[in-house]
């Protein structure tokens, strides 16, 4: 999990010594007015100045800890990493019950990737400072990225227990219940951050995710809206908005907010996958004619490759890209693609199930069974799977795994829960023929014209089948 909890480098606040003298003004060393300069500068935004009066306490006084941290902070504002974990080193070194340098050399150890140091910071710092609730949310940021929400959320308890008005712990909480689908408990969170802070963008992100994955689309496009006012240039408020009206079949209207996330961040990957997507569903639910259909697809294919540019171990854009040349045609390029998800996603049963369809369109049935069995091994309550396989087998003469396999998908899917489910009775049908079982062949398609009385094909079988039986009894 992936929690972008808002950036938090301490500096330092300094207890001077007070000594009263006969104009009762405070006495102040040349290097802690300098670092109190500094100091005031860094809050104002001013880092430049920031970083002279910092460089300037050091040299006034080399052994003056304070100033190491607040040239440290200053040199992140610069990018410059190495130089500031080295202040914060040197400071712990001068100092080694320093709360703050260990605090902001713990983010250090974060950003580079390296928990397990960034998580002994934090609690070091915690060590030394009791009630320090940003050392508590950032090891719970830690503990996220380590996968361990249990602790995670131990921790961000913590840190809204010592700042009741904490958001980003609030927020941070709520995304790690999310995570663990809790919803109930997430939305609490969310709800939480926003009363404290009504425009708190990922909490309003947040609860769009959690009506999205309820499927109360209405509603998280409403959440989506709400944090595109408060920031109009985060790509992800249009994002969100895109997914909800793909869900809601709008896939001209989803497409028209994928395209405002990609204008506002061109890397985002999510964003092309999920226009692509739309672009292929116009196609597959029939919203576009004869006409515009190429064209559709081609943009389709378009989007899932700069996907795989960006993420090029991402499988479902393959998988999405393998349904895209299907469906204009290019065969082969779909095995190919489908052939790269699963070494992608060896699990990945719908791309077994489709390379399989793909096979079989190529009239090459040893693969195509061999696809289909490996995903009803992943998936055995796929019914088109157990019915395409029949299918196969009963065009290659194996009559009784045919039978077992349109059975199974009869059972798992049958005609009474869904009316267009009819291949699988129709296919027994015929493979009851091909066995000289007539009466079984004309009660399958009976039970097709229970529901749709004029479907021809199971007219034409009952027909055959009536033929041949009576034939047979002459």
């Amino acid at each position: 999990m992936n929690i972008h909890a808002r950036r938090l480098i301490a500096i330092p606040s300094v207890l001077f010594m007070t000594y009263l003298i006969v104009n009762f003004a405070y006495a102040q060393s040349p290097a802690e007015n300098a670092f109190r300069k500094g100091q005031g500068y860094f809050n104002s935004g001013n880092f430049v100045e920031a970083f002279n009066e910092f460089d300037k306490t050091i040299k006034l006084d080399p052994d003056y800890a304070d100033g190491y941290c607040g040239r440290g902070a200053a040199y992140e504002t610069q990018g410059d990493l190495e130089r500031a974990m080295a202040d914060y080193e040197k400071a712990i070194l001068l100092n080694p019950r320093y709360a703050q340098a260990y605090f902001n050399r713990g983010n250090m150890h974060r950003e580079k990737g390296d928990l397990e140091k960034a998580r002994a910071d934090f609690s070091k710092a915690i060590e030394i400072k009791a009630g320090y609730a940003d050392a508590y949310r950032n090891r719970g940021v830690v503990y996220t990225l380590e996968n361990k929400s249990d602790e995670a959320i131990i921790d961000f308890s913590k840190a809204v227990e010592l700042a009741p008005n904490f958001t980003d712990a609030y927020y941070c909480r709520g995304r790690t219940y999310y995570d663990q689908n809790k919803l109930e408990q997430a939305t609490a969170d969310y709800a939480k951050t926003l009363s404290i802070d009504q425009n708190y963008y990922d909490a309003h992100i947040g609860l769009g995710n959690i009506y999205y994955k309820k499927g109360n689309y209405d509603r998280a496009l409403t959440e989506y809206e709400k944090a595109i006012k408060i920031n109009q240039k985060n790509a992800v408020g249009y994002y969100g908005k895109g997914r909800a009206l793909d869900k809601k079949e709008h896939f001209s209207a989803a497409i028209a907010e994928y395209e405002k996330a990609i204008q506002r961040n061109p890397g985002y990957a999510d964003a092309y996958y999920g226009r692509a997507t739309s672009y292929y569903k116009k196609c597959s639910y029939g919203t576009t004619n004869i006409f515009t259909t190429e064209g559709v697809l081609n943009q389709a294919i378009a989007d899932y490759s700069k996907t795989i540019e960006l993420q090029p171990n991402n499988a479902n854009a393959y998988h999405g890209r393998g349904l895209a040349y299907g469906q204009s045609g290019l065969i082969d390029e779909a095995i190919l693609d489908f052939t790269k998800a699963i070494e992608r996603n060896p699990t990945f049963e719908a791309a077994f199930y489709d390379r399989g369809c793909a096979y079989t369109n190529l009239r090459k049935s040893d693969e195509a069974i061999s696809d289909y069995s490996k995903a009803l091994a992943l998936d055995p309550r796929d019914a088109s799977c157990y019915n395409n396989r029949g299918r196969l087998y009963f065009e290659g003469g194996e009559h009784n795994k045919a039978i077992a396999d349109l059975s199974k998908a009869i059972e798992l899917y049958p005609i009474e829960t869904n009316r267009e489910h009819i291949p699988p009775y129709l296919n027994r049908a015929e493979a009851y023929i091909a066995k000289k079982d007539y009466a079984r062949a004309i009660a399958d398609c009976d039970k097709v014209l229970q529901y749709h009385p004029l479907y021809r094909g199971a007219h034409i079988l009952k027909t055959k089948a009536k033929s041949l039986g009576n034939a047979s009894r002459k």
